[in-house]
Order: structure tokens, then sequence, then C-alpha cells
């Protein structure tokens, strides 16, 4: 299943950052990347926990200390202005449950990745790669 995760993964971030087209953080255009706010196999691919960073808002946020600090309550203030407070401390509960993904599973979402994709590079011109 390791490379079904890994293409999944790809078009996941391809996905991520060309919805966002700009780090959800501090608003830069360059060098983005998809970050996960929370992590684990059943968060990779959610429209919640994972936005675009650009890597220094990324690198910031794998940080302890005061930097880090202010990049991940930034983060979670983007977050809850989007989806709401009690959406984002339900996501952070949900954390500790284990969802084992099937081959069957990844496939579904491959397909439904391919399709989100495909109808945003039509509605935004936008380059996907999110590479200047």
């Amino acid at each position: 299943l390791s490379h079904i995760r890994a293409r999944l993964w790809k078009s996941q971030s391809i996905y991520v950052r060309t919805r966002d087209g700009k780090c959800v953080i501090c608003g830069s255009t360059h060098d983005l990347a998809a970050c996960h706010y929370v992590h684990g196999d059943n968060y990779d691919y959610s429209e919640i926990a994972v936005n675009s960073n650009c890597k220094k808002c990324h690198f910031l946020f794998a940080q302890e200390g005061p930097a880090g600090m202010k990049v991940k309550e930034a983060y979670r203030l983007y977050l809850e202005n989007k989806w709401g407070a009690a959406t984002i401390d339900n996501l952070i509960q949900q954390k500790y449950q284990i969802q084992k993904l099937t081959r069957t599973d990844y496939e579904k979402i491959e397909e439904e990745l391919k399709i989100k994709i495909c109808r945003l590079l039509s509605e935004k011109s936008v380059n996907p790669t999110g590479r200047g």
C-alpha cells in the first residue's frame, strides 16, 4: 500500500496547494507545501486538517518555542475562522481514534481527488505545483 499512499499524498498536496493558493498562515504564494494541522492516516486526505503553508511557516509549525507557538496559534485561528472552534476541537479529539484504511478506501480517495483536482483546475488558472 505504500506506493498507493505516496501517489495519493502527491495528489492531495497538489489539490490542497491549488485549492488554497497561498499560505493559510502568512499569505505567501511562494514555495507552498501541504501541511497537516493534525497527523494520522485518517487526516492525510482531510479537507479540514491539511492546508497550504509556505516552507517557512511549515518549518516553524514543527518547532517548539515562541516562534512555533505563534505559527500554531495562527494556524488554529485560521481553521477556527473557516470551520468553527467546535469542529477543530472535534478534529483534535478524533486524533486518538485509529482508522486503518484499506486498499479500497485508498482507491476511492484517489478517484475523489482526481475529480476535485480537475474541478479546481477548471475553475482556477493556477500553477498546480504552488511553486513560484
